[in-house]
C-alpha cells in the first residue's frame, strides 16, 4: 500500500468492510425464531469489518488520521478484533449445532486471550509504532518480545477455533446421520465451507507471519494483498451460502453417551421395527428421522437405535437407506415402471436426495441403477420367451 491515499487494493477492504456491514444487518432480516445465532454471526461479521478497517489504517500511511487514535487507541482495537473473530466463529456455530444453546459464564473464558493481550499492551506501553516494528522506535529486547508474543497470539489463535469449529460441524453431521434417515447435507456442507474457507485464509496469514523475517518486503505485500482478495471472496460466498442454506439446518440433540444406560434387547422390540420396515414401509417417508419413528412403534429413540446398532450391526440412517435401496431395486425390475425415469424412482423409494440414492445404491448393488434395471428387464424377458417356446 504505498501509492499516494487509495490504490485498487484498498477498494477492494472497502468493498469486504461494506459486505461484511451489510452481512451483520441482514441477520436481523433472516428468518428463525432462534435470535442467537443470528446475533453471533452479525457480531462475527461485524468484528470482520472492525479488523479489515483497523489494518487499513494500520498499514496506509497515507491515511490522515489523529495522532493520538493511530498511536494508542488502534493498537487496541487490533487486538480486540484479531482476539474475538475465533471465537465468535466458533460459539456460532456451536449455537447452530447444539439444541437449546444459551451463552452462559463459561463462554467468558475465551475472552483469556484478549484480557492477557491488553495486559501486555498496558503494561509495556505497547503503541502503533512499537506494534509495526518500526525502525524509528527503540523498543529493546524485551519490547521486541512482548510485541512478538502479542503477534504470535494474534495470528495463531483464530486457525485453532476454526479446527474446533470444523470439528463441531463433523459431529454435527454424524449425530443427523443418526436421526435423519435422509440427510439434506447443505446445511453442514455450508457450515464445513465457511470453517474451512476462514481457516484457510487465517494460516495464510500466520504462515506470512512466521516467515516475514526470511521474505523480502515485496513478497510479504503480494501475500498480503492476496489475503486481502481471499478475504472478500470468503465474504462474498458467505454471503451467498447463508442466504440459501443458514435456515435448512436441521436441529439435533446432543446427549452424552453416558446419559443412556445400557438394556436387555426384548425380542418383541426388534420385531416391532423389523416390522415397521417390511410391513409397514415407515422407511418410504422422506422425512424418517429416529425420533418419529421411535414414535410410531411406541418406542424409546434410544432403545431403537440400541437394537438397530447391535443387532443389525449399523445404524439407523444406514438401516433404513437399506430398505429403499431394496425397494428401488422392486420397482426398477417391475416392467410397469419402465418408464419412469430414476429420480422418479428414487423419490418413490424414500430417497429425498439424489446423492443419498446414488451412495448407497452402488454400495449396496455395486452397478448403476439404468444398467441394473436393463439387466433385469432383459432376464425378465427371456424367461418369458422360453417359457413360451
Amino acid at each position: 500500500m504505498k501509492s499516494p491515499l487509495f490504490n485498487i487494493h484498498d477498494v477492494f477492504m472497502f468493498v469486504a468492510i461494506v459486505q461484511c456491514l451489510f452481512m451483520a444487518v441482514l441477520q436481523f432480516f433472516m428468518p428463525g425464531k432462534n435470535n442467537t445465532p443470528k446475533i453471533l454471526l452479525g457480531c462475527f461479521f461485524v468484528n470482520i469489518a472492525v479488523e479489515i478497517t483497523a489494518m487499513l489504517l494500520f498499514w496506509n500511511t497515507y491515511i490522515p488520521l489523529n495522532h493520538s487514535i493511530k498511536t494508542y487507541l488502534l493498537p487496541y482495537i487490533i487486538v480486540i478484533s484479531f482476539t474475538l473473530k475465533g471465537p465468535l466463529l466458533y460459539i456460532y456455530i456451536v449455537s447452530l449445532t447444539t439444541k437449546a444453546f444459551r451463552l452462559n459464564s463459561n463462554h467468558l473464558l475465551h475472552l483469556c486471550p484478549l484480557g492477557f493481550c491488553l495486559l501486555l499492551l498496558v503494561f509495556f506501553r505497547v503503541d502503533y509504532d512499537i506494534l509495526k516494528f518500526s525502525t524509528t522506535t527503540s523498543i529493546g529486547e524485551d519490547g521486541w518480545r512482548v510485541t512478538q508474543l502479542i503477534w504470535d497470539i494474534l495470528k495463531i489463535l483464530p486457525p485453532i477455533y476454526t479446527i474446533f469449529a470444523a470439528y463441531k460441524v463433523h459431529c454435527y453431521r454424524t449425530f443427523l446421520k443418526q436421526q435423519y434417515s435422509s440427510l439434506n447435507s447443505f446445511g453442514p456442507t455450508w457450515l464445513y465451507i465457511l470453517t474451512f474457507a476462514f481457516c484457510f485464509n487465517w494460516l495464510w496469514s500466520t504462515v506470512v507471519h512466521v516467515f516475514w523475517r526470511y521474505l523480502p518486503a515485496e513478497t510479504l505485500d503480494a501475500f498480503g494483498i492476496a489475503n486481502n482478495y481471499i478475504n472478500l471472496s470468503i465474504v462474498i460466498a458467505a454471503f451467498i451460502n447463508g442466504l440459501a442454506y443458514s435456515d435448512k439446518l436441521l436441529t439435533t440433540k446432543f446427549e452424552s453417551p453416558q446419559a443412556a444406560k445400557p438394556k436387555a434387547i426384548k425380542p418383541e422390540d426388534k420385531q416391532k421395527i423389523i416390522t415397521a420396515m417390511e410391513t409397514d414401509k415407515l422407511y418410504l417417508d422422506a422425512r424418517l428421522n429416529i425420533e418419529n419413528f421411535a414414535a410410531k412403534i411406541d418406542m424409546h429413540y434410544r432403545d431403537v437405535s440400541a437394537i438397530i446398532n447391535k443387532e443389525f450391526s449399523t445404524n439407523f440412517f444406514e438401516y433404513v437407506n437399506m430398505y429403499r435401496v431394496e425397494e428401488a431395486k422392486k420397482l426398477l425390475s417391475d416392467k410397469n415402471n419402465a418408464k419412469e425415469t430414476i429420480l422418479d424412482i428414487l423419490l418413490k423409494s424414500g430417497f429425498n436426495s439424489r446423492s443419498a440414492f446414488h451412495r448407497f445404491w452402488n454400495r449396496i448393488v455395486g452397478i448403476s441403477p439404468s444398467e441394473f434395471r436393463k439387466n433385469t428387464l432383459d432376464k425378465a424377458l427371456n424367461d418369458s420367451a422360453e417359457q413360451n417356446q
